[in-house]
């Protein structure tokens, strides 16, 4: 379960349909314990994560990424916060070329399972540094991680960003 959640928190955007029931499962008896208790409870975040996509399943070449997930998490007895820090590599493994992704968001989950997602969630940079992809903006979710509302300039879908930003398709 641990191991979900912390997927969840690394790459929101990439992870929603696949956790978001065990995270609902889990916020529910967290803020349950929370609301009990009266005060929020803040706990440190400090998650990683590396993962490898044969072409064909996410991109029409063979991916993968790694990263790192700092900052906090607060039990509200209401709603559970993550405020996090993401620093990403993703690479398109068949050529090599690699971009690195920092991102600044929160993340708030709901007792009725929905979801909002705030911030910068894409900031693609080649090699060199050079900006290649920003996104940021607002993103709220029901409880089975489908978007019920997005600004302008975020995307809900993951592989239609991340697959031609390394120079291929989606799969």
């Amino acid at each position: 379960m641990k191991r979900a959640i912390a997927f969840r928190r690394f790459k929101v955007a990439f992870a929603r349909a696949s956790v978001i029931g065990a995270l609902v499962g889990v916020c529910a008896l967290v803020l349950a314990a929370g609301a009990a208790a009266g005060q929020p409870t803040k706990t440190p975040v400090n998650d990683s994560v590396s993962l490898d996509f044969p072409a064909g399943t996410v991109c029409d070449f063979h991916y993968s990424l790694s990263g790192t997930s700092t900052g906090t998490q607060t039990v509200f007895s209401d709603r559970i916060e993550f405020h996090l820090v993401q620093l990403v590599t993703h690479v398109n493994v068949d050529t090599g070329y690699t971009l690195t992704e920092r991102d600044q968001f929160d993340f708030t989950v709901y007792p009725d399972g929905t979801s909002k997602q705030v911030g910068l969630v894409f900031d693609l940079r080649d090699a060199s540094g050079k900006l290649v992809l920003v996104r940021a903006g607002q993103v709220i979710f029901d409880p089975s991680g489908n978007v019920v509302k997005i600004t302008p300039h975020m995307t809900a879908d993951f592989a239609g960003t991340i697959c031609p930003a390394l120079g291929g398709s989606p799969a």
